[in-house]
This record gives C-alpha cells, structure tokens and sequence, in this order.
C-alpha cells in the first residue's frame, strides 16, 4: 500500500481513547516496532470504550507513549502466563509486542483488533554485581524467602555473583536467626 504524505486522515474522525487497529497501522507506516511495556494495569469501573460506558475494563498502560490498551480475555489470558498471576495489580513491567488479528470481530463483524503477541519478546537484563544498585535488593528479596530464580529473570549473574549472594544472604539469614 502507498503511503501518502500529506492530508488528513479518515480515522481522525473516529479517534478512539485506547489503542485500536488503526493506531498499530499508523506506526507501522512510521516505521515503529511494536514492542511495549506494560507499566500497569488497572480494572477501571465504568470504562468509556469506543464511546461507550462498560460496567468493567481492564485497562493496560504503557511506559512508551502510546494510547492505553483495553485488555479483552484473550490478552488477559496471556499477560496471565507471562505473569504466572490472575491479580491485574500484579501485570506490571511486562515487555509486549503488539500485532493486528485481522479476523476479530466484533458484535458479528470482521474488524480487526490488538492483539498481545502468544511468545514474549526476550528482555536485555540488567547484570546484578556487588557494584550494582539493586544487589541490597536482590539481597533482601531473597531473604523475605522468595526463589532464587526469580533474580535470575531479571538479572545476569556470573556463577561467581551467584555464589557470593548466596553467602551473603546466608550470612543475613544467620544474623536474623541469631537475634531471636
């Protein structure tokens, strides 16, 4: 398709709150990826969605600058197994890529829709040293009891980091079992 470089667009008069087909067709056309991340999501009561109020939506917001993104149950699903969590408060810092689904419909009707890509796109991580900001994090983190591999998500970790977390979160274990 020919892309035009000049004039007013159709769909400006049918310009809608949240991210809709015709938003991913224009950054496209820009040239744009379309990989996100979602900063958070919220479950808004009385939601206005394509002009209408609905009783309930979850509604994903982004750290790009880009339209928030009404999270229907297929996306839910997905954000669901990314997450391993079916709390909205919890679907937060997720990379996503978006695409159009074509055959969506809607009220019986073919119109296209957002869609969350099924296969995560792969995060740089951050790597956790001594000299890193979040190793009293990490530390913490590990000592509240939670896995191990929940730092390896987040960051890269020599086997030679690994095993000094490993000491120094046993030795703060010991001092808070110690105090007791």
């Amino acid at each position: 398709m020919k892309k035009e470089s000049s004039g007013t667009h159709y769909r400006n008069a049918y310009k809608s709150d949240h991210l809709g087909k015709y938003d991913l067709i224009d950054m496209m056309e820009d040239g744009h990826n379309l990989i996100f991340t979602i900063t958070y999501v919220n479950q808004e009561k009385n939601a206005k969605v394509a002009g209408k109020t609905i009783p309930i939506a979850n509604i994903a917001y982004f750290k790009e600058d880009i339209k928030p993104l009404v999270v229907n149950a297929g996306n839910a699903d997905i954000l669901y197994k990314f997450t391993g969590s079916t709390k909205v408060e919890n679907w937060k810092n997720i990379k996503v890529k978006l695409y159009i689904e074509h055959s969506a419909k809607l009220k019986g009707q073919v119109v296209g829709g957002v869609r969350i890509h099924s296969e995560q796109p792969q995060i740089e991580k951050d790597i956790l040293s001594p000299q890193s900001e979040k190793w009293d994090d990490a530390i913490d983190h590990l000592v509240a009891g939670k896995p191990f591999d929940s730092i390896k998500k987040y960051y890269e970790l020599s086997k030679e980091n690994e095993e000094l977390l490993r000491k120094e979160v046993n030795r703060k274990l010991d001092e808070v079992s110690n105090e007791k």
